[in-house]
């Protein structure tokens, strides 16, 4: 991951320079200018408006008692959408603006959405680390840990799901229950 960064940020400026430049000799320079300050200025307006809408259907959904998922991906995404446009550059505009535009934020999460779900299929469910030990333990749904991993189609529960059912799981006086 730090390879990754280290790549993207020494490439990132390089690709905006090269495209500017590019612009810049066909439309000239002046004019690139005025063009990147007018994006700055219209991704400043998109940023108050979606970020104002987005805290107002994340209030509404809080005072529903329901918690605000959506509303706090799409603020994330306000934000770091804002955070690029800052970024001098046609292409960090660009997917600035592509994370403002509620359009485009739509397939922006989807993506992401579609992203994170290889990567947690890339992690099986159910695994508690050991780290001090080095040693990986796997929970079953009744509590047990072992150092072997599950059968596929096993007995496993992740952490959360664990923490769900212990939640259910209380004696009638409200204090958690043994199971």
């Amino acid at each position: 991951m730090p390879a990754v960064l280290v790549l993207v940020l020494l490439v990132m400026p390089l690709a905006e320079l090269a495209v500017i430049i590019k612009v810049s000799d066909y439309i000239g320079l002046p004019v690139t200018l005025l063009l990147l300050v007018a994006v700055s200025i219209a991704g400043a307006y998109l940023l108050k408006r979606e970020g104002t809408a987005t805290w107002r259907r994340m209030r509404e959904t809080l005072r529903s008692g329901q918690m605000p998922t959506k509303e706090a991906t799409d603020g994330a995404l306000i934000l770091f959408g804002g955070a690029l446009l800052l970024t001098p550059g046609f292409i960090t505009d660009v997917i600035g603006l592509s994370m403002l535009v509620p359009g485009s934020r739509a397939i922006v999460k989807r993506l992401i959405r579609r992203g994170l779900g290889a990567a947690a299929m890339r992690h099986p469910v159910g695994r508690v680390g050991m780290i001090s030990t080095g040693v990986t333990r796997w929970r079953t749904r009744s509590g047990a840990t072992s150092e072997e991993p599950p059968v596929a189609g096993g007995p496993t529960t992740s952490p959360s799901t664990e923490l769900h059912q212990g939640a259910a799981r209380r004696d009638a006086d409200g204090s958690p229950g043994r199971g």
